[in-house]
């Protein structure tokens, strides 16, 4: 490690190399060298964070917006697909959406309450939040994002480790159906980490959890 840590290769160079040890030289383990390099909040704004599922096949990629506190995350469903078909979401914070798109066209949503108090809401119990949704630019409806929290735990991503908040999450808006799910969010990271909905039968299955977690090299 110590080695490694004083080149001047580039981190994917360092990553390559080792692979190459660990091929070449009896023994050598690449993977323990890369136990401590999980992503943290800081390298959504230095490069993104990559969320990833084997089977079936899930990326998604997060970082922070340019020009604002928030997060676009790239979404795609197949493996060596170029980004021109990922589906581009954005999000005034993890837990709020800001922007969709779809076959209908563009979807926004704005909060009038202020979101930086969804990171206290372990101590708040719950949250509501008024939004605006509009469709193409035009009004489409308003309602409530309703945030309850519903206990403390943690999920492991390969070598990391992240504390999280599980949370109910409930946008209603007037004359849709509500989106109900509970979410396992790390604040400390800033991303939500694993998505429940439930079933026609009530019960809570995951649509979305990751197998591996990284930062983002641009590969």
């Amino acid at each position: 490690m110590d080695w490694l840590t004083r080149t001047k290769l580039p981190v994917g160079k360092i990553a390559r190399a080792a692979t190459l040890l660990a091929v070449a030289v009896p023994g050598f383990a690449a993977a323990p060298l890369w136990a401590d390099e999980c992503p943290t909040h800081a390298d959504l704004a230095t490069g993104g964070v990559v969320l990833e599922r084997s089977d079936p096949f899930l990326r998604l990629r997060y970082r922070a917006e340019d020009d604002g506190p928030g997060l676009v995350a790239r979404r795609s469903v197949l493996p060596g697909a170029p980004a021109r078909l990922d589906r581009v979401s954005r999000y005034a914070h993890a837990l709020a959406v800001a922007g969709l798109s779809g076959p209908g066209g563009q979807m926004a949503f704005t909060y009038a309450g202020d979101l930086a108090r969804v990171d206290e809401i372990d101590a708040l119990g719950e949250l509501a939040v008024p939004v605006t949704a509009t469709l193409n630019g035009a009004p489409a409806s308003t309602g409530t994002l309703h945030l309850t929290y519903l206990g403390a735990g943690a999920i492991d991503l390969g070598n990391c480790h992240y504390d999280t908040w599980h949370l109910r999450s409930e946008l209603a808006l007037d004359g849709v159906p509500t989106v109900e799910s509970e979410v396992d969010y790390a604040p400390a990271l800033g991303l939500v980490l694993r998505e429940l909905r439930k079933t026609e039968d009530c019960e809570l299955v995951v649509i979305a959890g990751y197998d591996a977690i990284r930062a983002d090299m641009g590969e």
